[in-house]
């Protein structure tokens, strides 16, 4: 798990799943995401297997990343991307590229 601040209280959790069985295991449940409230933040657990392979290239998946429509256009997605991907390029250096799971719905 890494900690990362977004403002001067404000401290958000990404969980890194790098085990096979347990990342399967934690996506296969329908309520995983455990949501936390940062004032009006409000951002789901960003996870993702370092395992997993793309065309033969070391990938990461990211199964959920959100902000609430009010706390939309400041920015804050792109730095939960930008921490994930310091967090990945530190502990998986061969980790070539990152997959986002989009809903249809997104029209953000």
């Amino acid at each position: 798990i890494s900690r990362i601040k977004i403002g001067k209280d404000d401290v958000i959790d990404i969980h890194l799943h790098n085990e096979d069985e347990e990342f399967k295991r934690q996506t296969s449940a329908a309520y995983y995401w455990a949501s936390q409230m940062l004032g009006d933040l409000l951002c789901k657990n960003v996870c993702f297997n370092p395992k997993t392979k793309f065309k033969e290239a070391q990938g990461c998946y990211i199964m959920t990343l959100g902000i609430i429509d009010e706390c939309r256009k400041m920015g804050l997605g792109s730095l939960l991307l930008e921490q994930t991907y310091i967090i990945v390029r530190d502990l998986y250096p061969d980790c070539q590229m990152a997959y986002l799971h989009v809903v249809d719905y997104n029209t953000a």
